[in-house]
């Protein structure tokens, strides 16, 4: 469901956010067993995470090869996005962890955080509506399922995110840059779909013209 009418998400961005961390790995390096040490999980996850976001995505990301995997013109369409999604990542954590006194954990939590999708949604609706109430009904939830939410974010970060004030709740200012990054997060992923759009619509344009110049 989208958030606001400005600032869309996608139906699949759940599932290609939690899926692009495993994918970069294994792209970077070619193996799925040396991309699992890279992100801590076994190799038979990171493989389930691949074909999860080939599946998502509907589209083939790699080249299988004896020797290891590598990735196709989508594969490398998906890489810009995710690169520029990781870019984002890095510099909301690094904005944040500057108005913060900073740790190691702190550090995980925000990156895990930019990773999940209904967290983020939250935080932009806590952030546009500045209620909690219509929050949750935007994103289907509970109010107090909401609240909870929001107070596991703040316990796990160990800082509050917004201000319970009389004109509703007003995000800190570390709050307001971390959702300007999560929005452009967003909109790589509308870009990625759209990048492999054009890629499937050119390779069969291609093979159009291979069938009828035979």
């Amino acid at each position: 469901p989208s958030m606001t009418r400005s600032h869309p998400t996608t139906p699949q961005a759940a599932s290609v956010l939690y899926y692009l961390r495993p994918f970069m790995a294994v792209a970077h390096v070619g193996s799925v067993v040396r991309g699992a040490e890279q992100v801590f999980k076994a190799p038979s996850a990171v493989t389930r995470s691949v074909l999860e976001l080939e599946h998502v995505l509907g589209h083939a990301l790699f080249e299988r090869k004896p020797r290891g995997m590598l990735v196709n013109a989508c594969g490398q369409a998906v890489l810009r996005r995710a690169t520029r999604i990781q870019d984002e990542v890095d510099a909301a954590t690094e904005e944040f962890m500057r108005s913060v006194p900073a740790s190691i954990t702190l550090h995980r939590a925000l990156v895990n955080l930019m990773f999940n999708e209904r967290k983020l949604q939250l935080l932009i609706g806590l952030c546009e509506h500045r209620s909690m109430s219509s929050t949750a009904t935007h994103l289907g939830m509970t109010q107090a399922g909401a609240s909870m939410a929001l107070s596991r974010m703040e316990a796990t970060l160990g800082h509050g995110l917004f201000q319970r004030m009389m004109q509703g709740m007003v995000a800190t200012d570390a709050t307001a840059r971390l959702v300007m990054r999560a929005k452009r997060v967003f909109a790589e992923i509308r870009h990625m779909q759209s990048d492999l759009a054009a890629i499937s619509g050119s390779l069969k344009d291609f093979n159009l013209g291979k069938a009828t110049s035979a």
